[in-house]
């Protein structure tokens, strides 16, 4: 049987690449605008009445902390209460919105190691690409579906020095790789916001 060439999968994989990608981005705005949405409704309420909302935009977890004023009365401390509520709310919404987002970018980081393979039949004969700091294109791909699909299992060694290199060149957001899916901050690096700059990146595995 004939191998298949990197432009015949990519052809035949167009749509349902190019939904991802759509699907992704919709995500990431949405899940943008939840957090913005949390901050402006709850930053400056809080911090009026002696407690303090910090949003950490890295994991999307919504932190209350701090004592009820003592000066409350049970009027304001029902409120302070129902905002607590509300923010668990947002909470779960930025949660399952990140899930979407890092699922998603999961799904087209198969999409991208399934080309290497099918074309190439496993990233050893495959071309390198272009480098992302020390590491190429092919490893990063490679390493980085094996973080998203896997993470949760015991993370294995190729993965673990890809993403130590990743954390030490490009930032802390890939040190956790044994915690949580870091689909999209690879996506994210590899700059794939249209189907052209995975095609572009794809061809320069072929």
């Amino acid at each position: 049987m004939k191998p298949i060439k990197m432009d015949e999968y990519l052809k035949e994989s167009e749509f349902a690449i190019n939904s991802v990608l759509t699907a992704i981005w919709h995500e990431y705005v949405e899940l943008e605008s939840i957090k913005v949405e949390t901050s402006r409704l709850f930053k400056s309420n809080w911090e009026n009445h002696g407690a303090v909302f910090p949003d950490d935009r890295s994991i999307g977890k919504v932190v209350v902390t701090g004592a009820r004023p003592a000066t409350f009365s049970s009027q304001n401390e029902e409120k302070l209460y129902d905002r607590r509520d509300e923010a668990r709310e947002f909470e779960h919404r930025i949660i399952a919105r990140r899930f979407s987002v890092d699922a998603l970018s999961g799904t087209l980081l198969q999409f991208a190691k399934q080309g290497i393979s099918v074309v190439h039949n496993g990233v050893k004969l495959c071309p390198d690409g272009r480098n992302l700091g020390s590491q190429s294109l092919k490893k990063v791909i490679w390493e980085g579906r094996n973080q998203s699909l896997h993470w949760e299992e015991k993370t294995h060694q190729p993965a673990r020095i890809c993403f130590k290199n990743l954390t030490r060149e490009f930032g802390l957001e890939f040190a956790q790789y044994g915690a949580k899916n870091l689909g999209f901050a690879v996506i994210n690096l590899l700059n794939w916001r249209s189907f052209s700059d995975f095609e572009a990146d794809m061809l320069s595995l072929k």
